[in-house]
């Protein structure tokens, strides 16, 4: 998901395009074609000069081609968060839960994602990403363990989706509080950068786990074929000495 983008830093152009020649064709889509529109014009003025976008984004080609090449949901900007791609195939809204993922669970990796996205329940990551539902339920909401323990917790409500600050204090708890625990004086500014070194952390430990398995992945098969040498070896040496053994 990229992130819409407020200011020109370098860091609002997205990571596959940093270094990329300025003539390289770009091809954007979104669900209605706003995002694009405001991409393109950044890109632009980052000098990218071959730029594309889908006319009205995915929902105008859908209505215009139909959903035979088109694999997931769509996302949007309210308390659903996702609908169905082929809006023409029922008059009645198919619930979020049912609707199909692109991808699997960003989270594991291996299980089926179950929409909608959610925001990281650590208001200091906020990451949105895709889960499934044993994921949800074993990390409490967050996308990473170490999420888990950050100082600024939120939860959702009951219905599933996250809405205005007083929801997230129960029974018992000062609203006032739990709210004045929530955005400070920072700047948005500085809460972006902050953010950003989170999701870098985040990269560089996954980047580092996936690492660690290929490297005992490959030290099993060492050992493996080490194992098989030296059965060889032996095998060959037991022949060897049974060939003496005639010879004499």
């Amino acid at each position: 998901f990229a992130e819409t983008p407020t200011g020109d830093a370098n860091e609002d152009v997205p990571k596959a395009l940093r270094g990329m020649n300025l003539d390289t064709p770009v091809m954007m889509y979104c669900t209605g074609g706003i995002r694009c529109d405001i991409y393109s014009t950044l890109l632009k003025s980052k000098g990218f000069t071959n730029l594309y976008t889908l006319e009205g984004g995915i929902q105008n080609y859908l209505r215009q081609e139909g959903p035979d090449h088109w694999k997931g949901s769509l996302y949007v900007f309210d308390a659903r968060m996702a609908i169905a791609g082929d809006q023409r195939a029922s008059a009645t809204a198919v619930p979020t839960a049912h609707l199909p993922a692109a991808i699997p669970c960003q989270v594991c990796g291996t299980a089926a994602a179950e929409l909608p996205h959610v925001n990281c329940a650590n208001i200091d990551c906020n990451e949105l990403f895709i889960a499934c539902a044993a994921c949800k339920a074993s990390l409490s909401g967050c996308c990473c363990d170490s999420c888990m323990s950050a100082p600024r917790l939120l939860r959702p409500p009951a219905n599933g989706h996250y809405g205005a600050w007083g929801n997230y204090a129960g029974e018992g708890e000062d609203t006032g509080a739990r709210i004045a625990l929530g955005r400070n004086r920072e700047g948005r500014v500085a809460r972006r950068a902050r953010h950003r070194e989170i999701l870098k952390a985040k990269h560089v430990r996954r980047v580092d786990d996936r690492q660690a398995r290929k490297n005992m992945v490959r030290e099993a098969m060492a050992a493996i074929e080490a194992r098989e040498r030296d059965a060889e070896q032996e095998t060959a040496d037991i022949r060897n000495k049974q060939t003496v053994s005639i010879a004499g």
